[in-house]
């Protein structure tokens, strides 16, 4: 696997990227299927005859060395092809996993101080105890005593920061209610510390554009806090740019979804106060590829740069999870052949049907038969209820083969970490390319956060 720090020169990235694009185009087709087109499509013939009957011979556990850079799993011999294919993934994807491994106990994280755990789920404990630490290194490189928190949510990160760490902070979020909830979580910290508090913190109600700039992004919080305590308007008032800047500003981004990292990535390229950043990202699939992939000057020049809605989705699968599947047999395991199954049957009832026009989750669904599935499709899709006869003795037969299914579940999931790297190198790159000290580093247990990467800049 992997890894580029911050000495890392431009050029080993761009020709990096290279090889993560002849991987990537060579296996488009497979990338930007839908699983549940499986039999409607007759995908399995698209597949390398060898691969498939190779693949197709083993127990769902042997599954696991395709997935896994780790143990070998498999008493078969595989076709040269299939271990290349393996292995340009496995070398060519960035490392996704931390040296320790993560501990709860009762279901909490109990290396997080007992006071920053309450509201907290037991996952974003852990996230919020990894970052932190990070966030404050980076912040003392930078000389910076102060955080701008994108998307914060109820502030569990940034209040983490502000009261274990001495950070005065900013958090940053469309959401009004987060905004009540964060002032009310923040007095529950202070009542418990008493004394013991000298930070400033503000929460703002602000949505960010892809298209907002330093000074007007700066204006609207400025507009938006000018009736806040006179020690919130007294913080933001040393962002504004037209005064001489005595403070320093560090973004930060837990699991910012969709277009909100690239658009911060913007912000802090073209904000003289924002000396440090660290970014932690989300939701692929929810980014515009017109303003937000890709956004190195490198990538953009390439004609074939392109991610599919399918491809950036993909990228945001948790591997860690599957393989858990796989390597218990679980019986959860059918429920994607159960989903192209159904596919049959709705194209059928209606030949427009598309996939990716609305979710079709049905929950345990191997606790059910097929006919009771279907009904529960049917009634949320609000078509005609009912099959035929045919439908259901063609159905009793495919879930026969719900094990090829997985197979070919397994084999598009191999690839999703390289279009994760291909993201997120495109970002890496744009940062460098505007000669700023840049860098990505996985600091969550990926088996509990699966998008486990910070990428972390200095202007030093």
């Amino acid at each position: 696997m992997s890894e580029f720090h911050s000495d890392s020169k431009i050029v080993d990235i761009e020709q990096h990227l290279q090889k993560l694009y002849i991987l990537i185009n060579k296996f488009r087709w497979l990338i930007d299927i839908y699983i549940s087109d499986f039999f409607t499509e007759k995908l399995c013939e698209r597949v390398n005859k060898s691969w498939w009957a190779t693949l197709t011979s083993l127990k769902s556990e042997e599954l696991l060395s395709l997935l896994s850079d780790g143990q070998w799993k498999s008493s078969k011999v595989w076709p040269l092809g299939l271990l290349a294919y393996r292995r340009a993934i496995h070398s060519l994807s960035l490392k996704r996993y931390i040296p320790e491994s993560v501990k709860f106990k009762d279901g909490q994280y109990l290396n997080l101080n007992q006071i920053f755990r309450k509201h907290v789920k037991p996952k974003k404990q852990h996230e919020i105890h990894s970052a932190a630490k990070l966030i404050n290194d980076i912040s003392q490189n930078v000389g910076s005593n102060s955080l701008i928190d994108f998307g914060g949510g109820q502030g569990h990160l940034s209040r983490l920061l502000s009261y274990q760490y001495g950070l005065n902070a900013i958090t940053i979020d469309a959401c009004s209610d987060h905004q009540v909830k964060n002032e009310i979580f923040d007095r529950e910290i202070e009542r418990v510390l008493r004394n013991d508090v000298n930070v400033q913190r503000c929460h703002v109600i602000e949505t960010i554009q892809t298209d907002t700039i330093p000074n007007q992004f700066i204006d609207k919080i400025n507009q938006t806090t000018i009736n806040q305590k006179d020690k919130n308007h007294q913080l933001l008032k040393n962002l504004d740019q037209n005064e001489q800047l005595d403070k320093k500003f560090t973004f930060i981004t837990l699991h910012g979804c969709g277009n909100l990292i690239p658009t911060i990535l913007r912000l802090y390229s073209n904000c003289t106060s924002a000396v440090g950043l660290v970014n932690v990202s989300c939701c692929y699939m929810k980014m515009d590829e017109l303003t937000s992939f890709p956004l190195s000057s490198f990538l953009r020049s390439k004609s074939d740069s392109n991610l599919s809605w399918e491809a950036k989705e993909l990228a945001c699968h948790f591997i860690d999870s599957y393989m858990e599947k796989l390597m218990e047999n679980h019986p959860n395991l059918k429920s994607h052949c159960y989903r192209a199954a159904m596919q049959e049957v709705l194209k059928e009832k209606d030949e427009t049907f598309c996939n990716s026009t609305i979710k079709l989750k049905v929950k345990n669904i191997y606790e059910m038969n097929f006919t009771t599935y279907a009904e529960k499709v049917l009634e949320k899709l609000k078509f005609s209820p009912g099959l035929t006869e045919y439908q259901e003795e063609r159905s009793k037969e495919r879930l026969l083969k719900w094990f090829d299914v997985v197979v070919l579940y397994v084999l598009r999931l191999a690839i999703a970490p390289v279009i994760e790297s291909v993201i997120l190198l495109d970002r890496l790159l744009f940062l460098k390319e505007q000669g700023f000290k840049s860098y990505i580093q996985p600091i969550f247990d990926p088996s509990v956060s699966p998008r486990n990467f910070a990428l972390i800049s200095e202007k030093i």
